[in-house]
Order: C-alpha cells, then sequence, then structure tokens
C-alpha cells in the first residue's frame, strides 16, 4: 500500500474550509499514523482536495504538512485502532 502524497502549499484564491471530522488515520512510511485535519483546501485547477494535517497531534514532534487527499491513504478516524490494510 503507498503513502500519503504531500503537497505544495496551494494558492491562498482557494477557499479554506474547516473540517467536521478532523481526526485521521494518515499513511506515511509505511505505517498508519494518528492526524488531525486543520483545514481542507479544494484545488480547482487540478480537481483534487488537499488538507493541512498534522501528523501525531497532540505529541513534540507534531509538524503540519499539505497532503493530497486520497481515501486510500488518509481515513476518518473513529478509535485507536489503526486500519487493516
Amino acid at each position: 500500500m503507498r503513502d500519503a502524497q504531500t503537497a505544495e502549499f496551494p494558492s491562498r484564491d482557494y477557499p479554506r474550509l474547516n473540517p467536521q471530522h478532523s481526526h485521521v488515520w494518515i499513511r506515511l512510511g509505511g505505517q498508519w499514523l494518528p492526524a488531525r485535519v486543520h483545514k481542507w483546501v479544494r484545488e480547482v485547477s487540478r480537481n483534487r482536495w488537499l488538507c493541512w494535517t498534522f501528523v501525531n497531534y497532540g505529541q513534540p514532534a507534531s509538524l503540519p504538512d499539505w497532503y493530497v487527499y486520497d481515501p486510500e491513504t488518509i481515513r476518518q478516524r473513529h478509535d485507536d485502532q489503526p486500519p487493516s490494510d
């Protein structure tokens, strides 16, 4: 299974949307990590969604980054059990 794809900072012309369900699992480095989506952006020119995400949210090394939304690599988190591959 592939990892989530990072994205360049999107144009400020695209509107930012607050998430309804911010807690997600994101696949990075071959493993599922807890994360929190801070903002969604619809990148109209490329017909895709981006999310400003903090991986390992609440941990000292939690750094935000932009990721391309893909339901295979970013999934809603309902509990502490990572998705099965």
